[in-house]
Order: C-alpha cells, then sequence, then structure tokens
C-alpha cells in the first residue's frame, strides 16, 4: 500500500520542513499581536530561560547519540555472532561432506 508509507518516507519529512520554514514568519507575526511586553523584558525572560533551553537540548542531543551508538554497537555485535556461526556451518558442512568430494564442492 502506497499510502501507508507515506507518512515516513523523506518526501513527506523534506515536505514538513519546508511548510514549516515558511509558514514561521506568518505564525510570529500572527501571535506578536497577542504580546504585550518591552523589548528589555523579552530580553530579561531570554536570558534566563535560553540556558535552560540549551542544557536541555544539549541533554537530548546527547541521550540520542547514546541510543544510536548502543543500536550501533548491537548491529556489530549481531554481525559478528552471525559471522562465526556461518563460520561454524561451514565447517561443519565440509566435515560431513569430506568423504564425498563431489558433495563438498557443490
Amino acid at each position: 500500500n502506497i499510502w501507508k508509507g507515506l507518512y515516513v518516507g523523506v518526501p513527506s519529512r523534506l515536505i514538513t520542513c519546508a511548510i514549516a520554514y515558511l509558514i514561521f514568519p506568518y505564525i510570529t507575526d500572527f501571535l506578536d499581536n497577542f504580546v504585550s511586553m518591552s523589548p528589555e523584558e523579552m530580553n530579561e525572560l531570554n536570558n534566563q530561560f535560553g540556558p535552560g533551553i540549551s542544557i536541555l537540548y544539549g541533554t537530548f542531543i546527547s541521550l540520542t547519540l547514546s541510543i544510536l551508538y548502543t543500536r550501533i554497537k548491537e548491529i556489530q555485535e549481531t554481525a559478528a555472532n552471525e559471522a562465526a556461526l556461518l563460520t561454524l556451518i561451514t565447517r561443519n558442512l565440509l566435515s560431513i561432506c569430506i568423504n564425498d568430494r563431489e558433495s563438498a564442492i557443490e
């Protein structure tokens, strides 16, 4: 079904980012009508709020990278195990077919 994978594909992500980028100025202009703060108050709020958001964002990125690193490590371990099992199966098959050379070659 083509519609099932449409929302998780690369085109949908690009379209979502493009729409968000293009509509952001209009949303900020609209919301600017409801804010009645002076620039000094807004600057003070940003000075108090900015460092907290920076720490939160850094924690989020760190957690994401940690999860991805763990997944890559698990994939590497699985690949190593599969390679070892494949070697073991090959040795077992060759030991079974050691007396019959034609079967071993096939």
